[in-house]
């Protein structure tokens, strides 16, 4: 279908956009494994090595314009937001601070007696 869109001008490159987005997403095994285990790309190959690099591969020798994409404004939103403060402070946060339950629950244990601790210096002062 790729070499077809490939061949006639006046298609749509639907289904090579649609590879360029996923070739984008996935570049490891473990990329591949994130998506498998959510439901959004089912595979019958052996390994998630072997689908991440079948992906790869699929895109290796086109030549595609990525104004002309329908996916392009996805992309173009998902990288304005990746790159935004909200989401590398979240990030941090979660990676530091709740990368396991236990993490989580001694950080707003800690977070709260801080919290109680300011109250009760500000009410010893008054």
């Amino acid at each position: 279908m790729v070499a077809y869109e490939q061949c006639h001008p006046k298609c749509k490159p639907y289904v090579t956009s649609y590879l360029f987005f996923f070739d984008g997403l996935i570049n490891s095994a473990e990329d591949e494994g994130f998506i498998h285990h959510k439901g959004v790309l089912h595979h019958c190959l052996g390994s998630n090595k072997e689908v991440a690099k079948l992906l790869n591969g699929l895109c290796k020798e086109i030549a595609m314009d990525g104004r002309e994409s329908y996916l392009c404004k996805v992309v173009h939103d998902m990288n304005t937001y990746c790159n935004g403060f909200y989401a590398w402070f979240r990030a941090g946060l979660v990676h530091h601070y709740f990368r396991s339950w236990v993490v989580g629950i001694s950080t707003l244990g800690a977070i709260i007696v801080v919290y109680l601790s300011l109250i009760q210096t500000g009410f010893v002062h008054l």
